[in-house]
């Protein structure tokens, strides 16, 4: 979010719901299995 606008304003403006999706976007592109 801090590169959407200076500084930290982008970070003061965000709602609970951009938080939360991008937190689940976060954690689909950081999943992956290992084969055992």
């Amino acid at each position: 979010f801090c590169v959407e606008a200076f500084s930290l304003e982008r970070l003061r403006t965000l709602s609970m719901e951009e938080i939360e999706k991008r937190y689940e976007t976060f954690k689909l592109m950081s999943q992956f299995e290992v084969p055992v």
